[in-house]
């Protein structure tokens, strides 16, 4: 039986919080959520106060008590949308145009991709692959 893992919602960090305040264990709050005791480790890992000196690149909370939901939550969503790569082929961009103009001149897209890499060589954000 496999297992996909699933980041805590809102009120399961309200809970994780709370049962921090009251010094209840990783266990207890990994039982009372119905969760691994490695999700709830990994949360705090992730969200627990970090002294200035063990601050990490990706903005750790530095917070007197410990734990807060509502700044573990808003450091998720931004990690979480920060882990996508901007797209190439967005609408306003001029690769887009470009790409949509050999379309219809009935190109195929391994021809368009050839074309790209002619006209920009070495542009790799100009460039496109053929899939």
């Amino acid at each position: 039986m496999t297992r996909t893992y699933q980041q805590l919602n809102a009120e399961e960090r309200g809970v994780v919080m709370a049962m921090k305040l009251q010094f209840c264990s990783m266990r207890s709050i990994a039982s009372a959520l119905g969760r691994a005791p490695s999700t709830i480790s990994r949360e705090l890992r992730r969200n627990e106060w970090q002294s200035e000196a063990g601050q990490c690149v990706m903005g750790r909370p530095r917070i007197a008590g410990g734990y807060d939901a509502k700044r573990a939550g808003k450091r998720a969503r931004r990690v979480r949308r920060e882990a996508w790569p901007s797209r190439k082929l967005h609408h306003t961009g001029l690769l887009w145009a470009e790409v949509r103009a050999l379309l219809e001149l009935k190109c195929s897209p391994e021809q368009i991709a050839a074309k790209l890499r002619q006209r920009h060589p070495g542009q790799r954000q100009l460039q496109a692959c053929h899939e």
